[in-house]
């Protein structure tokens, strides 16, 4: 489908090509879904935690390379693409955003789900490697987070200076490079998912999980702090924007 957009015939209907593509993709993702024999109630929360945390990292580490890539290879742009790309980095953060808690209440439930204690990830080969992914992906998030409350605010003050310069600097260079930076974690962290073979309560000779009403009220609890959390994150992060934008008097 992506490819109709070699035709300049479909060319001018960029969005719609582009939307029809990413509805397919989605779709065909979950199929699996609905092929699935009838699955019991544990069953079915792995899979659809497990097509969460798919698509949650497809949108996340898939558009933060993305950009990193595109604006890394803009380099005959006018100082006036500062503004859009400031407006594509801030809108992208709230995509990023809610695709960082989908991967951290998904992941949080695997987590239980494939691993008995704390000291099973020490233990086993399983918990050492998921130690290894959490910290890349924590290292992503961290990088991520110093886009949103600290560089964003910076753009925001070079646009109200009309400072174009240190506004194209900002946006088509530092945070495609921050943006790179977090690609490669992201991408370490896929490939130590290669590596999770079986569990470490497996490993450890561990019981199996069982899925309760109270796990599933803890979990409904954690998502809903999440996302509470996450709503004042995005919050703080326009504030401080917002006031890195109002002029300052002499």
């Amino acid at each position: 489908v992506l490819m109709l957009l070699w035709t300049p015939r479909f060319r001018v209907q960029l969005t719609g090509v582009t939307s029809l593509a990413l509805a397919i993709t989605l779709v065909s993702h979950q199929i699996t879904l609905f092929t699935t024999p009838s699955l019991a109630l544990d069953g079915a929360v792995d899979m659809v935690a497990n097509h969460v945390h798919v698509i949650a990292v497809s949108v996340w580490m898939g558009g933060v390379a993305g950009l990193a890539a595109l604006a890394l290879v803009r380099n005959k742009l006018t100082d006036a693409a500062g503004v859009l790309w400031v407006q594509l980095w801030s809108r992208f953060g709230t995509v990023a955003l809610t695709a960082v808690g989908c991967i951290v209440i998904s992941g949080l439930y695997m987590a239980w789900d494939l691993v008995g204690s704390p000291a099973e990830l020490f233990t086993t080969r399983f918990g050492n490697v998921l130690l290894v992914k959490v910290t890349l992906v924590a290292a992503a998030v961290l990088i991520g987070g110093s886009h949103e409350f600290f560089l964003l605010p910076r753009m925001a003050r070079a646009r109200a200076a009309g400072d174009r310069g240190s506004l194209f600097g900002l946006a088509l260079r530092t945070a495609p490079l921050l943006a790179a930076t977090e690609a490669t974690l992201g991408g370490g962290a896929l490939l130590a998912m290669t590596f999770l073979n079986g569990s470490a309560r497996k490993q450890a000779g561990d019981a199996a999980s069982t899925l309760s009403y109270n796990v599933i009220g803890l979990g409904i609890f954690l998502a809903v702090g999440l996302a509470g959390s996450f709503v004042i994150t995005a919050k703080l992060s326009e504030r401080l924007a917002a006031g890195a934008a109002q002029p300052t008097s002499a």
